[in-house]
């Protein structure tokens, strides 16, 4: 129940904000002349673009490069890998009626799905 109203609360929000919130300056109906040019001004200096939907090969090679990318890929892997772990590797109940070598056995199938 805890994760379903946020999850209803999304589904039924994300529409309407797609619709609402523009992709670009030049796409805000709200915004006059004066605003317009002060957020043109404001990414300029911040330079950021105003959104260009072209792959250039020196900015792909620039972000491979970029060690904060690397940080950011390596702590995404690192944190949902110790999850994934975490969450489904568990040790399976020793029961009387299996022998040491399955329950060996059940635990490396369970840890070989994870990886």
């Amino acid at each position: 129940m805890v994760f379903i109203i946020p999850s209803i609360l999304t589904i039924l929000t994300a529409p309407l904000i797609l619709w609402i919130v523009p992709s670009s300056i030049e796409d805000a109906k709200w915004l006059n002349e004066h605003d317009r040019a002060v957020a043109y001004e404001r990414v300029r200096f911040n330079q950021t673009g105003t959104g260009s939907t072209k792959y250039k090969l020196p900015q792909v090679w620039e972000a491979l490069w970029d060690p904060k990318t690397w940080i950011m890929v390596c702590t995404s892997i690192l944190l949902n890998a110790g999850a994934n772990v975490t969450g489904t590797v568990s040790p399976v109940p020793r029961s009387r009626t299996l022998a040491a070598d399955s329950i060996v056995l059940m635990d490396r199938l369970d840890s070989s799905v994870v990886f």
